[in-house]
């Protein structure tokens, strides 16, 4: 398997690094974090941490249509690094893009895409996506999370991620958008610029053409 991009690992090498040296809090503080989420006590969670935290498990939906298109050319599996983006997110896919090969040419959907790429999934995820996305724009406190990214370990990695999965979806949906045809320069800037919300809205578009 060859290295293609090794700006990629070298980007995700200083992310370690800086995680590892820099970043705020504990272990256990991040883990009581967690369990609070997910328990009666979610409302007294900042809901801009909250839709935060939980985006990063939308991200990784999106990411597998687009990935499972280019499987076929890729040197190696892709599902494992599906399955580890929904504990590790951009993190991971900063190895995909290292030795990721561009596709550019459409093929023909397998069994598992036609299932997951239905009109009803695709409505589903960006319903989802959208009320975490209004609830924590909405009831968020913007004061509070910056003082939880200064503060919390938990907060500050994954505030990193979720920047850092935005910044790499524009170089899949470029290639996506040359796949089928519909690549334009206008759109793909409104994709890429609008983060989930751009992503989710392309996946919707997607199946209209």
């Amino acid at each position: 398997m060859k290295i293609r991009q090794p700006v990629y690992l070298l980007v995700l090498l200083l992310l370690i690094l800086y995680a590892t040296l820099y970043a705020p809090g504990s272990n256990s503080e991040n883990l009581t974090l967690i369990q609070r989420m997910y328990s009666g006590e979610f409302r007294t969670i900042n809901p801009l941490v909250f839709s935060t935290f939980n985006l990063l498990g939308v991200w990784p939906m999106v990411y597998a249509v687009l990935v499972l298109d280019e499987a076929k050319i890729q040197p190696f599996p892709v599902w494992p690094f599906i399955l580890l983006s929904f504990f590790m997110g951009g993190f991971i896919y900063l190895v995909y893009f290292g030795f990721r090969k561009s596709d550019t040419v459409l093929r023909p959907q397998t069994k598992l895409q036609k299932r997951i790429e239905t009109r009803k999934n695709m409505i589903l995820l960006s319903l989802v996506g959208v009320s975490l996305v209004f609830y924590g724009l909405v009831y968020g406190d913007w004061l509070g999370f910056i003082n939880s990214f200064q503060t919390s370990g938990l907060v500050h990695i994954m505030s990193i991620d979720f920047i850092l999965i935005s910044l790499l979806f524009p170089i899949l949906v470029k290639d996506d958008m040359i796949r089928r045809g519909t690549y334009t320069m206008l759109e793909w800037v409104f994709y890429s610029c609008l983060s989930i919300i751009g992503a989710l809205f392309y996946l919707i578009r997607r199946l209209e053409k």
